[in-house]
């Protein structure tokens, strides 16, 4: 996700099924592209394939489980009640630790099977306040599915129709966030404020007599920088050499 929480695809990959065997290839065709990376963050659904690749490629990244799926697994599967959701939910998006403890004790009162369930993945894979990295808001999101439901048409294609169609669809994304725009003002206490289109940020400064707010704007959330992100063309890699 970019900094105005819009999809950025980075990296997608063609294969004949999820094992250890794939999902290594595809990370270290990831590290390949973009470099080590300090701190780096996944955040992905509970499959065994996935872990062990992450740990095989990239071992000091972080990684995490998204919060709709394991709701989804934990949850849904087991017909949790609407009030143990919302405590779920509530828990994992907790920002501070005792929040955290407090939420997570009345779940456990609420629902000992989830919350034991919950205790076995770890805190530290889905919620917040416990993770090891700095993932803001990306383990509750859903972004995935959106990349699934794009490519669900090509999916069914041969292999190299369906690259073709799923290269031109991650077009989609550039194109329409070329007429988005992005500002971040910083205050003189450090306080940022997020400025999208009509935002009420803007009205304020100009109430302050603001002509102009983009001096105020941090140079990484201008639009100049902000369309950069999106100017570079996507080149399906060779497959690896046995």
């Amino acid at each position: 996700m970019d900094g105005n929480n819009q999809i950025v695809p980075v990296a997608y990959a063609s294969c004949r099924g999820e094992n250890f065997e794939n999902y290594t290839i595809f990370f270290q065709k990831l590290q390949e592209s973009i470099g080590h990376q300090e701190r780096m963050i996944f955040i992905t659904y509970r499959h065994k394939g996935i872990k062990a690749a992450i740990e095989e490629v990239c071992p000091n990244a972080y990684h995490g489980v998204r919060g709709h799926h394991l709701k989804m697994n934990l949850f849904n599967k087991r017909k949790a009640t609407e009030q143990t959701t919302m405590l779920f939910w509530l828990t994992c998006k907790a920002y501070t630790v005792p929040k955290f403890n407090e939420l997570y004790r009345t779940l456990k009162a609420h629902n000992r099977v989830a919350w034991n369930l919950l205790q076995k993945c770890g805190p530290e894979k889905w919620a917040r306040a416990h993770f090891l990295g700095d993932q803001y808001n990306i383990m509750t999101s859903n972004s995935a599915e959106s990349i699934n439901a794009l490519t669900k048409e090509a999916r069914r294609m041969p292999i190299v129709i369906r690259i073709y169609n799923t290269t031109n669809s991650m077009g989609l994304y550039k194109d329409r966030q070329k007429e988005t725009q992005m500002l971040i003002v910083d205050s003189g206490t450090h306080l940022k404020l997020n400025i999208s289109g009509c935002g009420h940020v803007i009205p304020v400064l100009r109430s302050l007599n603001y002509d102009d707010c983009s001096p105020y704007a941090n140079p990484a959330f201008t639009t100049e920088t902000y369309r950069s992100t999106y100017e570079e063309l996507i080149h399906p890699l060779p497959a690896p050499v046995d």
